[in-house]
Order: structure tokens, then sequence, then C-alpha cells
């Protein structure tokens, strides 16, 4: 008999109330790729979507947001976040078994890498709700990670996804200037530049070697699942962890994701996986040049079935501004300018799967900005749409829980205050698995602007008969800047002697803009701070047209 548990004590304060019910109301409602509901609710309860459309009435006992004249979507899913993994390889070349070249690390798990929470909080704030996390060191850099973008302490739901796993392998070059090119000309390197270089010269330091040690470790890993298939073997296997980690390869029950830095590899790296692993699915994690040899790469993915995530990170526009400068730019580079934007429409319309990712972005709180470039070079807003909703879940296994907004799927969705692929649209509310990680305020926030105030029996004299109220972008606090009113017979008495008029009277809040008002608050409802005298102090002038 097991032995008797000691009962927890009570809470010590008020029980807290989170039933995890939510119904948004009278919101255009993009359910998926081409279909949308105007005016629809949508009834969230335990991290799934109940019921939705136009005709759905809000249950009673669930908390109710007001969706009048915003947009719901489908979150976001990030197909490839890579994470550096240098502490995870370091334990696994220490470990038993370990493969004798220290960039191969298979066995490494994306589980064990912490998401750091600015990296979480960036990808929120782009529309992104699930990230499919991968090893991002070494050549063979070890098995991905499928996770919700939700933190311990936001009591979300259904964490386990339960997706495919993909083994993430790419090559390994060495930017030989980045060791000798700060040498002084004549003089030998320190004897720290030495040991990086003894370092870095490890097998392989090139191209060639890394596609050798990659084409290697494939036939050692058929070789391996020969050697498990012997039946009746005298002797326990040798322990060879990373020759295990790629037995899933060899069956197909892992898929793989080839990093390919540029447009060349895309199809060395293809060819290689379809000699050596022909079983496993295969994904090409690209460089965003994939135009560069369309043909080529086009008929590559179509003959091995293969998925390409494309980034989006565009080249910013050449300084073209003097002579000098523009000797130095390429025609490549100026080409490279002209047509990045338009390489995700080149391959969706080829017939490619695509899905959209934030990968080999530095910053990627631009993400929606390159997006709606890339809608601008063509790639309509339901192919967007696609390639970062229901393409990613399918790729990733997981397409019968997300990816759409629809009855018993995983409510992870974005309440946007107007079309989502306009870059300056805000995303107020975010939802993952059901839990709200974002919530949309309750009550419009006051705005800058251009306000008349009007006096009632209540309102003590003098009063403001013009009130400009304008956020300060320096500290975030609002000032108040008002023409007194004044009665007309002490106007005289307050009016000076130059016949000058009175001095405005002006009044500051210095409450956070998180409490007053929006940092982004509209530029129309910014003209009353707009013509305060910046720099006299001067009130508005009450003739003036607003």
């Amino acid at each position: 008999m097991a032995p008797a548990q000691a009962q927890q004590g009570p809470v010590n304060g008020m029980r807290p109330s989170d039933p995890a019910m939510y119904a948004i109301t009278n919101a255009k409602v993009i359910v998926s790729p081409g279909v949308t509901l105007e005016k629809a609710t949508i009834v969230i309860a335990n991290g799934v979507i109940q019921s939705i459309g136009p005709d759905v009435v809000a249950p009673a006992g669930y908390r109710v947001i007001d969706g009048t004249g915003k947009t719901v979507f489908p979150a976001f899913i990030e197909a490839a976040l890579a994470l550096e993994s240098t502490t995870q390889a370091a334990a696994a070349n220490a470990a038993p078994g370990a493969h004798w070249n220290s960039y191969v690390t298979p066995e490494v798990r994306a589980a064990d890498i912490a998401l750091p929470d600015a990296t979480l909080d960036t990808l929120r704030a782009q529309g992104f709700a699930i990230a499919r996390v991968l090893p991002g060191s070494n050549i063979f850099r070890g098995t991905s990670d499928t996770r919700l973008l939700a933190r311990t302490t936001e009591k979300v739901l259904g964490r386990e996804l339960n997706g495919t796993t993909v083994q993430t392998v790419g090559p390994r070059s060495i930017d030989w200037t980045a060791i000798f090119g700060q040498q002084t000309p004549g003089t030998p390197p320190s004897p720290a530049t030495m040991r990086s270089f003894e370092r870095e010269n490890r097998f392989p330091s090139s191209l060639m070697g890394s596609y050798a040690l990659m084409r290697q470790t494939f036939m050692d890993a058929n070789w391996r699942a020969a050697c498990l298939a012997v039946a009746g073997a005298p002797l326990p296997p040798e322990d060879m962890n990373a020759l295990d980690a790629l037995q899933p390869l060899v069956t197909g029950a892992h898929g793989v994701v080839l990093d390919a830095s540029d447009e060349l590899e895309v199809a060395r790296l293809v060819r290689l996986a379809q000699a050596e692993m022909p079983k496993a699915p295969i994904t090409v994690l690209g460089n965003g040049n994939e135009f560069r040899a369309f043909d080529e790469i086009v008929g590559l993915l179509g003959s091995a079935s293969a998925a390409v995530l494309v980034p989006i990170d565009f080249p910013q526009a050449p300084d073209l501004v003097s002579p000098t400068a523009a000797d130095g730019i390429s025609l490549r580079d100026l080409m490279t300018w002209r047509n990045a934007p338009t390489n995700p429409k080149r391959l969706v319309a080829a017939g490619a799967t695509v899905a959209l990712t934030t990968h080999r972005m530095q910053d990627k709180s631009g993400f929606r900005r390159k997006l709606a470039d890339a809608i601008t070079h063509g790639l309509t807003k339901d192919e967007a749409l696609a390639a970062l909703t229901t393409v990613p879940a399918r790729l990733l296994g997981i397409d019968a829980r997300v990816g759409t907004l629809e009855p018993m799927k995983m409510a992870n969705l974005v309440i946007a205050t107007g079309d989502p692929f306009e870059p300056e649209t805000k995303f107020e509310g975010v939802f993952v698995a059901g839990a709200p990680v974002v919530l949309p305020p309750d009550a419009p926030i006051l705005a800058a602007g251009t306000f008349t105030a009007t006096p009632n029996a209540a309102t003590p004299k003098p009063v403001a008969k013009d009130l400009a109220i304008a956020l300060d972008p320096k500290d975030g606090s609002l000032k108040a800047m008002w023409t007194a009113d004044e009665p007309a017979a002490d106007a005289a008495a307050a009016k000076p002697a130059d016949g000058a008029p009175a001095e405005p009277k002006t009044e500051s809040t210095e409450k956070p803009a998180a409490e007053s008002a929006p940092q982004d608050a509209p530029r129309e409802g910014r003209r009353g701070g707009g013509r305060r005298g910046e720099r006299g102090g001067e009130a508005p002038d009450a003739d003036r047209s607003r």
C-alpha cells in the first residue's frame, strides 16, 4: 500500500481566477489563406478553439474581447530558429562514444538549448507563436525541437507538439582574413593569433574538406546500421553515440535540414543527401539568393521532393551617392539588390514548397517590413500567409493541430488593428495555445491630439477654451497646454499694460507612456502636439485652423 501524501496547505490570499476561457467578438477573422470571415466570433477554452463563425454567441462566463475593427489571423510558425549550441556540442564531444571529429555532434538535442527571452519577445512581436529550434554549431549539428513561444510562467497548455524531428547538417569553411587580416605587413602573427589559427585549422578547414567529412559520416552511419542489423552478434556493438544518432536518418524516421549558405551549395547538398540518405525527407535552409541558379535549384527540389525555407533578409540599397562610391559596387551586388525581394515569389510561382523564415536576420524585429517588401515584389498576401502558417505546419508535422483557425485546433492567433501585412499595423494581442501572452487594451487609450474644453456648472473658472495634448517622445510623458478663457471682468486686470496677450498656461503630467498613451500614437492624433512650440514653449494659436 502506497504511503499517504501530505495534503497541501491553503493558498494564503485570493484564489487566482484564470478560467482560460475567452471570446473574441465582431472581428474580421482570417481562418486560413484565402478564407476570411467578417464580423465573426472565436470561442477559446482549454487552449483550443471551441467554435468560430459569424453566428457564434459568446457563452456566459467567458471573458469577452471586442474585436470590432480588428483582424484576427493564425499566428506565424518559425521553421528554422538556429541557436548557438557550442556548450551542448562540447558536452557531446566529452562523452563516451563521441565521434572522432569534434565537428560531428548529431547527438546534440535542441531541447536542451534555452531560448533567450529577448529572442522570444522579438518573435512574438512579429506574430510568431511556434518555433522549430535547430542547433547552430558544427557540421552535423543535432536534432530539432518544436516548441511554443511561451514562458513557463504564462500557464500555456499543450506544450508538447510532437512534430517531425530533423537533423541539421551544413558545411564549414574558414574566413582566413578574419585571422590574419589585421596583421601589420612584415610582422609575424602573435601567439594568441597562432593559437586561434591552430584551433580553426582542425580538419576540415575548407569547403572541400567539409563535404568529404559529410560523405564519410553518412557512409559510416549506413555501415553502423548494417552492423546493428546483424542477428546473433556475439559481442555488443561498440559505443558510437554520433553514428547511433544518425540511424533515424538511415531509416527515414527523421528528416534532414541542409543549411546552404549560398545558391551553389543547394545543389551540392541535395545531391549528397539523395545519394547517401535516400529515405530521409529533405528540407533546404536557403540563403535568399536562389534566383541566381533558379532553374537548377527548382529542378533539384522537384526531383528530391524537397521543401525550401527562404530567408527574407534582403540587402540594403547600395550607396551610389558619388562616382567613387558607385565604382566600388559590382554588377552582381546591384543585381542581387534588385532581384532578392522577388526570390520568394519566383519559387512559389515555380511550384516549390516554400516556407518563410527569420533565419540569417541579425535583427529579427525587421521581419514584417521585409515581408512587406516581398509582397510589394509579387508575393500575394495569401501566399505569404501560407508560407508562414500552413506550409511550415505541414513541414513540421503539426498541421493537424495548428496553422489555421478551426474548431479543436490550438488557439495560436494574433489580434491586429488592421491589415496584418502592413508593417505599420500594430499587433496588440497574441494568444499562444489559448493563453493570452499579450492582451489588447480593454478600452481605447488616450492619444495625442487637439481637444475642445466645454465647461459645465461644476467647472471652476477660468477654464481652458483650447486644449492640446502631446506625447513627448523623449520621456514618454503627456504635455497638456491650453489657452485660458478668463471672465471678462478679470480679463482687463490680467491683461498686461502694453496690450500683449495673456501668457498661455502649461501643465505637464509625468505619467509614463505605458499608463497614459501609446508610443506609436497615430500621426493624425499628434497634430496638436506638432504645432506646440517645442523651442519657445508657445501655445497653439486659438484662431489657427486645426
